[in-house]
């Protein structure tokens, strides 16, 4: 494709320039109108399944809506004291803030395991 496109941007356009196809055996045809048989049907299967089907509610998981909302808040963090502590460990400030949140989660997951082996 790449040199069919920079041969007709030449001035001198000669299309017998052009790279030729390999021609497909019977053999290769035979297999590739079979296979499509069976194809465009699955195709228009899946089309219809995942046009029309609607996906339960992620977010609720069945239960029912309460109205009472969970927050989670933080501290707002200046990127200042981010970019000094950064330089000071020798280390750019994507790997200081993910060292920081793989440190939180880290503690999140210790203080908050289940003591039934999960």
């Amino acid at each position: 494709m790449a040199v069919s496109t920079l041969l007709l941007s030449l001035s001198k356009y000669d299309s017998s320039a052009l790279p030729g196809l390999k021609p497909m055996g019977f053999l290769q045809s035979l297999i590739i109108d079979v296979c499509m048989i069976y194809r465009v049907p699955l195709d228009l299967w899946k089309f219809l399944v995942t046009e029309y089907y609607v996906p339960p509610n992620s977010i609720r998981q069945g239960n029912k809506l309460t109205g009472i909302k969970k927050v989670g808040v933080s501290a707002e963090f200046k990127l200042d004291s981010f970019k000094q502590m950064s330089k000071k460990n020798g280390c750019s400030l994507n790997d200081y803030a993910s060292a920081l949140v793989s440190n939180g989660l880290y503690e999140y997951f210790d203080k908050n395991q289940k003591l039934d082996g999960v």
